[in-house]
């Protein structure tokens, strides 16, 4: 099964962990947009949440939050069951309920849009870990990866476990990943 590694600007991270932490927030993020959604056949509904280390989105935590949230920065802190994903829809009216569960401003979710698509990832079942973990832990999965001792059929480590390289770059936006073991 394949695991979807989703690369979240640390802003949003705290909206999604904020109440689970028992921390006090306005907003709880429980819907993720994103530009496309994973259609493997063989994805697990899980999507691990890699905290980006983008400083002006981790600027705009609250202050008290920021020394809690500093060592999130750059790791794998959790995950979460994607249970629903639904196209956003055109009109504004229908997606203001999106924009709000995403903690979007309707500005900012219309330049979602701008992109053709949108699609919204609801958040459930969220697990956040008690340690943090890094993104070497973790090798990206291989497309023609079909059977269950990790023969890949169709690539050049056919009849061998795939010696993939572990990840050491976060994706842009999300990637399809395997646990290192």
């Amino acid at each position: 099964m394949k695991t979807v590694l989703t690369s979240i600007q640390p802003y949003y991270v705290f909206l999604i962990i904020a109440r689970a932490m028992g921390w006090k927030v306005e907003q709880e993020k429980t819907v993720e947009v994103r530009k496309n959604f994973p259609r493997a056949q063989d994805w697990d509904k899980k999507s691990l949440i890699y905290c980006s280390r983008d400083r002006r989105s981790f600027n705009r935590i609250l202050k008290e939050y920021q020394p809690l949230m500093a060592p999130l920065l750059g790791k794998v802190i959790g995950e979460f069951v994607c249970d629903e994903i639904w196209k956003i829809s055109v009109d504004l009216r229908r997606a203001r309920p999106t924009a709000k569960y995403a903690c979007l401003t309707t500005k900012e979710l219309e330049t979602y849009r701008g992109y053709k698509d949108a699609y919204g990832w609801n958040i459930s079942d969220l697990k956040i870990y008690d340690k943090p973990r890094e993104l070497r832990e973790f090798i990206p999965a291989c497309p023609s990866k079909n059977d269950e001792k990790g023969s890949c059929r169709g690539c050049k480590y056919e009849g061998r476990f795939c010696r993939r390289e572990r990840i050491t770059r976060p994706p842009q936006s999300w990637m399809y990943v395997e646990e290192f073991e």
